[in-house]
Order: structure tokens, then sequence, then C-alpha cells
């Protein structure tokens, strides 16, 4: 996978809010049970809008090779708008609401397995990975290797869910590390949030425009 790429990936994979409920959840009863499935909702929800849109603009590049291009920017541009409109919205609720912390993460201690998995397939920024698999579409012409770096690009964007389930999985003694990176993303997490969608936005506008001129 080329830089852009990676960037798009690693930038959903640093998603606070996804790692602060996978810490949460770790926190609870019987939490490892309830981060697997929070996990397992969010892969399969980056692999399911990852291959659909290699399948759906595979088809439009089948056709005219100068207006798929076309579309593709067309495309950056609207997933950097919309990434915009979200660096807005947060910074808005940042400066009537302080830092405080979403309702639906005070309420995941009571959450069950089955609600996690949902939780976990509606949170991902499903602009990003529709973006990032309209670079792997353009980067490889072949579909084995696009499914390839598919698969890659969905391990990169899950890891906010997976590393904190690793770590409790592979350590004896978690529960500081966790304790310390859930202080930091409670105090912290609107701001990482902010700057996230801001920079990505700006990246696909331009990285649009530029493809258009």
């Amino acid at each position: 996978m080329n830089a852009n790429t990676v960037l798009l990936a690693f930038t959903i994979g640093l998603s606070p809010l996804a790692a602060l409920a996978s810490l949460l959840l770790l926190s609870s009863e019987r939490g490892t049970r309830k981060a697997a499935a929070l996990a397992v909702g969010w892969v399969t929800a980056v692999a399911v809008v990852g291959f659909g849109t290699l399948f759906l603009e595979g088809q439009v590049e089948s056709g005219s090779g100068s207006a798929s291009a076309s579309i593709t920017a067309v495309i950056d541009i609207l997933l950097g708008v919309i990434a915009i409109f979200a660096a807005i919205r947060v910074r808005r609720q940042e400066q009537h609401g302080g830092k405080k912390t979403p309702k639906w993460l005070s309420r995941l201690d009571q959450m069950s397995p089955l609600p996690a998995l949902v939780l976990g397939a509606f949170l991902p920024p499903y602009a990003l990975a529709v973006a990032g698999a309209n670079n792997i579409l353009k980067d490889y012409s072949s579909q084995s290797a696009q499914f390839g770096a598919m698969v890659i690009f969905t391990l990169v964007a899950s890891l906010d869910v997976l590393v904190p389930l690793l770590v409790v999985l592979g350590s004896r003694q978690p529960e500081p590390l966790l304790a310390k990176w859930r202080a930091l993303l409670l105090e912290h997490w609107p701001k990482v949030l902010l700057w996230l969608f801001l920079l990505i936005g700006l990246y696909l506008i331009a990285k649009g425009v530029n493809a258009l001129v």
C-alpha cells in the first residue's frame, strides 16, 4: 500500500472514541467478551464497507477510464468535506459541553456482548474506509492484490479496538496500563478526534482537487 492508504488506515485505527469504548468495556464485568464483540463489529463494518467499495467502484472503472478517475476525485472531495464537517461538529460540542463524555460511553458498563457488537459496527468512520478502498483500487489492478491490500488496511484500521483486547489477553496484569490509557483518552479525546478529522479532511479535498486539475 502507498503512503496515502496507510495514512487513512492509521487515521481510522487511531479513533479515540473506539479505543475508549474498548477500554471501558474491558473494565466491566465479563469485559473481555464485550470488547471482543465490539472488535468483531468494528472489523466487520470496515471490511464490508471497504470490499463493497472495491466491488462497486470496480464496476465503474471497467467502463470509461477518464470518467472513473473524475468520479474517484469527486468522491475524495466529498469525503473530505464530510470529515471537515465532522471536525466542526466535534469543535462545537467541545465548546458547548466542554470535555463531556458521550452518553453512550457512560452506559457501556451495563452493555451485553450483542449491543457491543452492534456498537462496533456503527462506530467506524465509513467515509475514511471508502477513501482507503478508493486508493487501493487505483494502486492495484489485480483483484488478488486488491483483496490482500484491503485485508491489511482493515487490520491496521482496527488497531484501536484490537490492541486493548490483545493487551488484556497477553498480559497477566494489564490493569495499570489500561487505566493509564483510559485516563488519557477521557481527558484528550475531543482534541484528538478534532485534529484527525480536520487533517484527513483537508488532505482528501486537496487530493481530489489535484486529480481534477
